[in-house]
């Protein structure tokens, strides 16, 4: 996992592209704990709370696992997180975070590349 960090966010920003969607989670817990402390209905506000987070740690897991399981690093993550915004074309919440990664991913790689590295 590391490698795909790195791949994606350089060694500069080890979170990078990232941070939107850990602040998102951190919200999330933050809104859900907050609706414990006042005895809301807690299943109800789980649910409106986590189904939105839910398709988008989904297909971060599922890059992270394909990048990891095929040991994938530079421009190979890059044809990846491409391929998964392509298949994810028609939902508007999750592609726009895979073209966030992807924009991520090649401003590092064309770092490593300007580099010489």
């Amino acid at each position: 996992m590391m490698g795909l960090c790195y791949s994606i966010s350089g060694p500069e920003k080890p979170i990078g592209c990232y941070d939107t969607a850990v602040k998102d989670y951190q919200a999330m817990v933050a809104q859900l704990e907050h609706q414990f402390r006042l005895g809301r209905d807690y299943i109800q506000g789980l649910w409106f709370y986590c189904k939105p987070m839910m398709g988008s740690m989904q297909v971060l897991s599922i890059v992270i696992q394909k990048a990891s399981a095929n040991n994938l690093a530079g421009s190979a993550v890059l044809n990846l997180l491409q391929t998964q915004a392509k298949a994810m074309a028609g939902d508007n919440s999750i592609r726009p975070l895979l073209e966030k990664m992807a924009q991520c991913a090649s401003n590092a790689y064309r770092g490593i590349l300007e580099r010489g590295d």
